[in-house]
């Protein structure tokens, strides 16, 4: 997903939000952002509180 038609892959900025971008799947030593944790445990609690 690398380009220069790719958006996912360069760094916009409308106003005062960002895009991030998108990191390699082979990159070295990947791990899980703050962020990425964050966003993960919300939609599992939005999916929760809508199926109970």
């Amino acid at each position: 997903m690398t380009g220069p038609h790719c958006a996912a892959s360069s760094y916009q900025v409308a106003g005062i939000r960002a895009r991030m971008p998108a990191r390699e799947i082979d990159e070295p030593h990947r791990t899980a952002s703050q962020l990425e944790l964050l966003f993960d445990l919300t939609f599992v609690v939005a999916i929760a509180a809508v199926t109970a």
